[in-house]
């Protein structure tokens, strides 16, 4: 049964992945396929079959026309480690499309490209002068990808070493669990 298990996550496919990642960052809500779709970008009729098939499994409980995440599935804890966390070339990819947006001098990704549902910032951006229109809509390309809305901040360098001077407590929170530095071309050390 474990071997059917996995061969059914791991044969998967790119929708699957993100119903898998929807759930594991929504794991207290029950959604219908439709909302699902929506959120992930997923045609309905994909989005359908890959419920059947994570139900199917146990990794989906049905409750009426809705669906949960099953607490209580076999692999649940190691599919949280695998999926939820992105990789360093999936996060070298936003950092070159947030630099064509604007010259960013300090970039930090935390929380949900970690796996860390819980914080309140996932991604800190630093630059003088930024078009957060095009940041948006970056965004919004980005959360249908992971399945999960995207907590950023906006904001210049003088802004920056003012709240950090000032121990702000949103700043060092973000610096207290994982998080990656990609851009740092004002010298800032989290230490």
């Amino acid at each position: 049964m474990e071997d059917f298990i996995l061969d059914s996550l791991l044969n998967g496919s790119l929708f699957r992945l993100r119903v898998l990642r929807f759930f594991l960052y929504h794991p207290d809500h029950s959604f219908p396929p439709q909302e699902v779709a929506k959120s992930t970008n997923i045609k309905k009729s994909f989005a359908a079959k890959e419920f059947k098939q994570l139900q199917k499994i146990g990794f989906l409980n049905k409750a009426g026309k809705k669906f949960i995440l099953n607490k209580t599935f076999v692999f649940l804890e190691e599919l949280r480690s695998l999926v939820a966390k992105t990789s360093p070339d999936f996060r070298h990819q936003i950092k070159k499309e947030i630099l064509r947006i604007a010259p960013v001098k300090m970039l930090v990704f935390s929380g949900v490209f970690f796996g860390d549902v819980e914080t309140e910032l996932d991604l800190l951006v630093m630059a003088e002068k930024f078009n957060s229109r095009k940041l948006e809509k970056l965004l919004l390309k980005l959360e249908k990808y992971l399945g999960r809305q995207i907590n950023y901040s906006l904001m210049n360098r003088k802004e920056f070493e003012y709240r950090w001077g000032m121990f702000d407590r949103f700043l060092r929170d973000i610096f207290e669990g994982d998080y990656e530095i990609a851009i740092n071309k004002i010298g800032f050390e989290s230490v």
